[in-house]
């Protein structure tokens, strides 16, 4: 249990507190039908509506075309006064009021571990209708209160606009809204609207689903068309240049324009999303209870004769038959024999295992075992060539040739992907995201009763955050930059080389030695726009009333 708390929190830290965890596949609903047979032609009697209109453009430029603020709202019963001056600032940085303080924000991470700042392509505010209950109105990402305070809030507790629109509820339904202008876009009429993803942190900017009762609409937001109706136990996929449905036990493909390409009879559908420049998206299906490989023109690049199919990570896939496990790749060759009692699929090596005993085949299109069958368990190889493995309850290090680099000496799981330079290493502590910075010849750096937040690729400083909860940044040697000192901080923004932190209470701006280059009077930040610099911040009266204004952050041009 404990290395499962401690590899799910870690996944948690590396997706960021931005937004919520994104789905791999998001069908409509789950428990399809249950029957198999052939290939056959593809079918016209499910074929969809015509291709909706083009939509509008996603939420990465959304900002630039979105209405800007005239002036700021008029202040309302309640509104708190701020001071005169809301900040201090270096050459080139300032702070824009784009409302008075008279609202109430609140934004949800979807996540655990420390809020820090999150981020949102719109903002939802709540206000007073003097009636005693509070309604929401939806400000764009520049800022610019588009809708009046009519709505029950947003649908999720998210900001985020999927392909230029949020859901918002309103009477207690569910409708869609324009992120940009405030435009009701589909009516509040539907238990929940949601996005259609098609991987990698992208959203379809056609099609939304919408749910009412047992039927699943999925509409083209800005006509309202339907272009396919899904019942209880259909699913539907939105791909690369394909969608897939599965109704009624039946696999439908359909192109770009809605026009079917292929369908067979199938029990389930497994999506595995590829790169278009290598081999694309594949698709898992299983017929009679066996699973085979197809691509988006319904051909079979294997046969259903596996009883077990593992999604893809990268060009491999593991594979179970007649109860052993092995590794096939994107175009169905097994490179890993079907040998192994038990196999863990890593991102270019693979665990395995064999009478209780674990090793590892760290050249995958080999299929050669080079770490033997002498370990507890073997983890997944880093960036560094690293795998953290583990002998009778210890831990230590090894290369992927099979020499331990460290010893099994360790409590606790060694993380080889941490953003740390070769030779040091991150280990596990005793509390969630707590780890101990381990430098060359086993010197602990950084002890493991601090919370170690990885930076992202390419940047060089991690953040840690000491047991009195003061946050500070580290190098990728474990070494202090800034110190320890902050309430709350954030990453350095790519490209902008600043971070957001509070310090005695009111929010800054930093540069990478730890000054400040925008000091406000404001408590916290309970979203922001990355893109705009527009954020929902807290200011807090000496009173202790709290209110929150939007207000953009001005950073230097280049």
């Amino acid at each position: 249990m404990k290395k499962l708390a401690w590899l799910l929190a870690f996944t948690l830290l590396l997706a960021g507190c931005d937004q919520p965890a994104q789905p791999a596949s998001g069908p409509a609903s789950s428990a399809p039908a249950s029957t198999a047979g052939e290939v056959s032609q593809p079918s016209e009697e499910s074929q969809p509506a015509e291709e909706p209109e083009a939509a509008p453009p996603s939420s990465a430029t959304m900002a630039q075309q979105a209405p800007k603020p005239e002036g700021l709202p008029q202040a309302q019963q309640g509104a708190l006064e701020l001071p005169g001056q809301l900040a201090e600032a270096q050459e080139g940085y300032g702070l824009e009021l784009l409302t008075p303080a008279q609202y109430d924000a609140t934004l949800d991470s979807g996540k655990g571990g420390p809020r820090q700042y999150l981020t949102g392509d719109v903002f939802v505010l709540g206000l007073g209708d003097g009636l005693g209950e509070e309604r929401f109105a939806v400000a764009n990402p520049n800022g610019k209160l588009v809708t009046d305070f009519v709505y029950d809030g947003s649908q999720d507790g998210y900001w985020t606009a999927y392909g230029g629109w949020i859901a918002m509820r309103k009477d207690g339904e569910s409708g869609l809204v324009d992120a940009a202008d405030g435009t009701e876009l589909l009516p509040f009429e539907y238990d929940t609207i949601t996005g259609v993803f098609l991987g990698e942190d992208t959203w379809s900017d056609q099609l939304v689903e919408a749910r009412k009762g047992d039927e699943t609409l999925i509409l083209a937001p800005r006509t309202g068309e339907t272009v396919f109706t899904l019942e209880r136990g259909d699913e539907f996929y939105a791909l690369s240049d394909r969608y897939v449905a599965l109704q009624d036990g039946m696999l439908r493909i359909y192109d770009e324009s809605f026009q079917p390409v292929a369908n067979f009879v199938c029990d389930r559908v497994q999506l595995n999303r590829g790169d278009p420049a290598d081999f694309g998206d594949l698709l898992g299906v299983e017929c009679n209870g066996l699973w085979g490989l197809t691509d988006l023109e319904g051909n079979f690049i294997v046969n259903p004769i596996y009883e077990e199919l593992g999604y893809f990570k990268g060009d491999y896939a593991a594979v179970k038959k007649d109860g052993l496990w092995g590794v096939i790749n994107y175009r169905g060759e097994v490179v890993v024999p079907l040998e192994w009692e038990d196999l863990i699929l890593q991102e270019d090596s693979a665990s395995v295992s064999r009478s209780g005993r674990w090793g590892a085949i760290t050249d995958l299109d080999s299929g050669e075992l080079e770490v033997p069958l002498v370990y507890s368990f073997v983890y997944g190889f880093g960036e560094n060539g690293y795998a953290c493995f583990e002998r009778d309850g210890r831990y230590g290090l090894l290369d992927r040739e099979g020499n331990e680099m460290l010893s099994a000496s360790y409590d606790a799981p060694i993380d080889t992907n941490a953003n740390l330079e070769s030779g040091y290493f991150l280990v596990e502590g005793d509390g969630p995201l707590q780890g101990a910075v381990i430098g060359r010849g086993g010197q602990v750096l950084i002890s493991d009763d601090h919370m170690f937040l990885s930076g992202a690729e390419g940047e060089p400083y991690n953040m840690v955050c000491t047991p009195r909860g003061k946050w500070g940044y580290v190098d990728r040697a474990g070494q202090y930059v800034i110190d320890a000192k902050y309430d709350n901080a954030g990453p350095f923004m790519p490209g902008r080389e600043v971070a957001i932190v509070t310090l005695d209470g009111k929010v800054q701006l930093i540069d990478r030695q730890g000054n400040p280059v925008l000091s406000t009077v404001f408590s916290d930040i309970v979203g922001y726009n990355p893109e705009t610099m527009v954020c929902a911040m807290e200011y807090t009266a000496p009173t202790g009333e709290s209110r929150v204004c939007l207000a953009r952050m001005i950073l230097p041009e280049g």
